[in-house]
């Protein structure tokens, strides 16, 4: 396959698989033209959608506030900490407060960004944005799904999305003399 050209055969304009951006896993183009191939040694296997999500991480007494996925859902089952997918036009701050107000029917004050990470499933790319929260009032489930609050100790014995290993490996172990988050 011809890099240089995009997937209809013309030329790209933005320079994307002609050598001007790199061609890694997961990689997004940015013309908004070309296709995002995922490639493996220059070869492209196959499409991929990649989707930007932000994350809120509350904590409350030693514990944080995890949803379960609800069926139907990518990874239905698994405990998350509660967010969802920015949608066109928002900051990732409006996103979170938009997606805390759907799905516990409470209001946040968002603080900084703890941590952003890509995770590559077989059919998405999930770009995850966590940001410290506080709740401002009583977070009750608002779409039937599962709410709970897990100590910190209990984190890794938690079924929890693949995608926010990374986070979990961040918070049960912190720098020494240095605080989680």
């Amino acid at each position: 396959m011809d890099f240089s050209r995009r997937h209809d055969g013309s030329f790209c304009n933005c320079g994307d698989y002609c050598g001007d951006c790199p061609q890694l896993p997961g990689t997004v183009p940015n013309c908004g033209d070309c296709p995002p191939w995922m490639t493996v040694g220059g070869m492209a296997v196959g499409m991929r959608e990649r989707i930007l999500v932000t994350a809120a991480v509350i904590e409350r007494d030693g514990a944080f506030l995890l949803t379960r996925r609800l069926d139907g859902t990518h990874l239905a089952g698994h405990w998350e900490f509660p967010g969802g997918k920015l949608h066109a036009g928002e900051t990732l701050e409006e996103c979170l407060a938009r997606e805390i107000r759907e799905e516990l029917d409470a209001d946040v004050a968002i603080g900084s960004e703890i941590l952003a990470t890509v995770h590559e499933y077989p059919d998405r790319a999930i770009e995850l944005r966590f940001f410290r929260c506080v709740l401002k009032s009583d977070p009750k489930p608002a779409l039937g799904q599962e709410m709970r609050w897990v100590a910190l100790r209990d984190l890794a014995s938690v079924q929890l999305p693949p995608a926010d290993d990374e986070l979990v490996r961040l918070l049960t172990s912190p720098p020494r003399g240095q605080s989680r988050i």
